[in-house]
């Protein structure tokens, strides 16, 4: 079965969330955050599904460094901090955290079939609507555990979970 895409797993897109979160928190955000490496680029490009594994590849933007201001990745699923999106002078951006909003990103986008908006960044009139607090308007999964869980990890910085919350959420 690991020659099969994520898209192609026999199992709804809830379960699929779920499981890719799991994996994903687990196996590699955390690992690699306990090693001291920010992967700086998860996207569903960069996510490989086998039959009982999930894989992140191309640790290519990958560093070592905590906190940055180099802004590498792809924007769509950069976090408003690394863009410098947040209309602060202040460019510098906690690594992990981006991990982890990328993370959350890429889970909305696959229980909602959607990108909610086009890139973290206030002239994005979607983007605008969320950090407003008005999150009804991407909501296509209902009030759910699944759905206030994506939203703690598509939290601004400071009040983000991290890999190690993510997975004790979903045990």
């Amino acid at each position: 079965m690991s020659k099969y895409t994520c898209s192609q797993i026999k199992v709804s897109q809830l379960l699929m969330g779920k499981y890719l979160a799991n994996r994903l928190a687990y196996h590699t955000v955390r690992f690699c955050h306990a090693q001291g490496v920010a992967h700086c680029n998860i996207k569903p490009e960069n996510i490989l599904c086998g039959f009982d594994q999930v894989y992140l590849t191309d640790f290519g933007l990958a560093t070592d460094l905590r906190h940055s201001t180099n802004k590498c990745g792809t924007r769509a699923y950069m976090s408003p901090e690394c863009l410098g999106s947040l209309d602060t002078s202040l460019c510098f951006y906690n690594t992990f955290a981006n991990n982890i909003w990328s993370l959350g990103f890429v889970l909305m986008n696959l229980l909602g079939s959607a990108r909610p908006w086009r890139e973290a960044r206030s002239d994005d009139p979607h983007f605008r609507t969320f950090v407003a607090q008005d999150t009804t308007f991407f909501n296509p999964i209902g009030k759910s555990f699944e759905y206030s869980f994506i939203l703690k990890m598509l939290c601004l910085e400071d009040r983000q979970m991290t890999a190690k919350q993510v997975l004790q959420a979903l045990l």
